[in-house]
Formats: structure tokens, sequence, C-alpha cells
């Protein structure tokens, strides 16, 4: 942001001006990076030089401005270079420009300077804790800032891609896309140093709700050749750290078409499931865990077992 309030001084030794010259003035210049402030671009010195007037460093950030007055110019055209580096000495942004200063004027210039390095930076992605084939996610889409971009979801052999921006600290908004659709969105924060690489990972949530619906067998016989009169199923979300967010138990006859759940958001599921005889018993049981996509009906035969749960 701009802010022109308190400058650092610099005093420019000019040559003497011959009579009748317009008095001298001064020369502000601010500056941008890529659009960014100072901290945002990780810009901490600023080279500027006008040959013959000016050569020397700069903080980025003096006086909560984020610029430098210049004094005592003559009136005129001058040719202006400045060169940003990060914190260990790496130029990361440079740019020039011709600036007029006039006498009585404030002579205020604002530059955006454009980027001379890249960072190298790492996503890999994850759907609910889905991977892209779970969570049928055939595009991802990544917003760095400058524009999205568009990879396949696995790629190079994993979920994630690589991808060459700008340094700096910023937020990736990213999308997950099923057939040019967007059914999984996230963000996450990246601080990408220049000329390196790293790694961020990020979940996405689904945009939508998925489903799960089942029809059943029990050691491969139906309902009457097993004996069996009802079903028993529980779902548990299962959550990023490992743990179960429980439901509650449902009931269905046997003999119905299969059970359905609606409105599940999209994870992953631990499914219990109990073939209930007639006389009360449990006689078949089994456990599964299934994959909910966001806008996907998952149907899944299952087949109980006798005994314990497999």
């Amino acid at each position: 942001m701009i802010r022109p309030t308190v400058f650092l001084i610099v005093v420019v030794a000019l040559a003497a001006c011959g009579p009748g010259l317009s008095a001298p003035a001064d020369l502000s210049l601010l500056w941008t990076f890529g659009g960014k402030s100072c901290a945002a671009a990780g810009v901490a010195t600023v080279h500027v030089t006008i040959p013959g007037e000016v050569e020397r460093n700069v903080p980025c950030v003096f006086g909560g401005v984020e610029g430098v007055k210049l004094t005592d110019f003559a009136p005129g055209s001058y040719f202006v270079a400045l060169d940003a580096f990060d914190a260990a000495g790496n130029e990361t942004y440079s740019d020039s420009a011709n600036v007029i200063v006039r006498s009585g004027s404030e002579n205020v210039n604002a530059v955006d300077l454009m980027t001379t390095a890249q960072a190298q930076v790492e996503l890999r992605w994850s759907f609910a804790g889905l991977s892209c084939a779970e969570a049928q996610v055939d595009q991802v889409r990544v917003d760095f800032g400058g524009g999205p971009v568009t990879v396949v979801c696995h790629g190079t052999g994993l979920d994630g891609g690589d991808f060459t921006t700008a340094p700096g600290a910023f937020t990736a908004h990213v999308a997950g896309l099923r057939g040019g659709s967007v059914v999984y969105n996230g963000a996450v924060n990246v601080n990408a140093p220049a000329n390196a690489n790293s790694t961020y990972t990020v979940d996405l949530a689904g945009t939508v709700s998925g489903a799960l619906e089942f029809d059943w067998t029990f050691g491969g016989k139906a309902c009457v050749a097993a004996a069996v009169e009802k079903v028993s199923f529980r779902l548990s979300r299962v959550n990023a750290d490992g743990t179960r967010t429980l439901s509650d138990a449902q009931t269905f006859n046997c003999g119905d078409l299969g059970a359905r759940y609606n409105a599940l958001d999209a994870g992953r599921y631990a499914v219990d499931a109990q073939g209930i005889a007639t006389s009360g018993a449990t006689s078949f049981s089994g456990s599964f865990l299934l994959p909910v996509a966001a806008g996907v009906s998952l149907k899944s035969a299952i087949d109980l077992q006798a005994g314990a749960g497999h």
C-alpha cells in the first residue's frame, strides 16, 4: 500500500547550477513488486541508481513508507534503475524508468518492479482425505495470484503438481474439477523463497454432498437362504487424525432393495453392518471402509460373513 507520509532522506550532491536555472526539487519513488508490498514480496532492500547522481542501497520500508525521497534535483529528465534484494542478498525484482523532475512539484513516482527470480512450489493435494481416483477428480486448478493454471490431478506419480511462481508469501487457491466443474475447493498459505524449492499440502473440501447405497448378501446368499430378517448399519466418518465420528445405527428389512445414505460430506467412511436372524441374534457381520466423493452416489455390494466382522 502506498502511504506518502515519511520518507528516507538521501542527500544528492549536484553540480553547481548556473544563474537563471529553476530551483531544485525533490524526487520521490514509491515501489511495489508485482503489485505486492515489501513484506509480501520478501524484499529487504532496494538498490537505487540514477547515473551521475545516486548509487546506494536503501531499506525497502523506512518510517512506515515503502519508498525513498531524494532531494535537491535540478529540473529535468532522469533515468532511474531499481534492483530489489531479499534478506539473503538475492536479487528478486528489477525495473527502470525515466522520470521528470519539475521545480515546485512533489514529483512522486510509483514504480512496480518486475520479478527477476523464480520459486518452485510443489503442491500435494487430497480431497477430504481422498485421492484423485477416490474423489473422482480429473483436473486441479491452482491460482497463486497471477491467474489460474489447470493441471491433471494425478501427475508424475503423485496426487500433486510442480509450479513455477514469483517468490513471496501468498495464498494459493486450489479447486478440484470433474468434467470442468468445481467439486472441491481449498486454499493454502505459501511462503515461496526465491530460487528455491518448497512443498505444501492442501486438503480440499467438497462443494456438494455425496451418497452411499448398499446391496447385501450373506456369504453369497440372499436373505431367505441365509435366514436373515433385518440388516443393521452404522456409518462413521473417518477424521483426518484417524478418529471416527459415529452416527446412529439404522435397521432395514433384509428384503428391502437396499440402504441409501444421502447428503453425506465428502470423505472416508467406516461401515459396520450386521445381518440379524429372525431370533434376533447377529448371524452375519462385516466392516468396510468406503470413499464418498463429492457429487457422487457410490453403490456398493457388500457380502457379510458368518461370525465376527471383517
